[in-house]
């Protein structure tokens, strides 16, 4: 695949397709369901999931989503997570979603070793 070759040669993270990650947009309170709307920080907003390949190019975009959801109900819920599941690519994503086999995150607190140099996936993650 075309995605991984490019990624690999870029970040050495075999497997990797991409990246993924959730920002907040400020949007005025919707009169309807407006308190879903508020997220964690108390401004009203809408949680946009993105993922982006090696190039820096979005690759999906999901703006479906209010501010007080958190970012691993969206990828559970995401067009992504249901065409990787059972396929040999991952996306590397910050440690609020939780691993999966088509999702890594890095280790909080990695031990000696393997778990050490799986600290790249933090550079990696800077472009998105």
């Amino acid at each position: 695949m075309e995605a991984n070759r490019i990624w690999h040669s870029m970040y050495k993270f075999p497997a990797a397709i991409g990246v993924i990650d959730c920002t907040h947009i400020g949007i005025l309170k919707p009169n309807r369901h407006g308190d879903e709307y508020i997220n964690r920080k108390g401004k009203p907003t809408l949680n946009l999931q993105t993922t982006c390949d090696a190039k820096e190019v979005f690759t999906s975009v999901d703006v479906s989503w209010p501010g007080s959801v958190h970012d691993s109900r969206i990828w559970r819920n995401s067009q992504n997570r249901s065409q990787l599941t059972n396929k040999a690519n991952v996306l590397p994503g910050h440690d609020g979603y939780g691993i999966e086999p088509c999702l890594m995150t890095p280790f909080r607190n990695p031990t000696p070793g393997a778990e050490i140099n799986y600290k790249l996936l933090k550079q990696e993650r800077v472009i998105i």
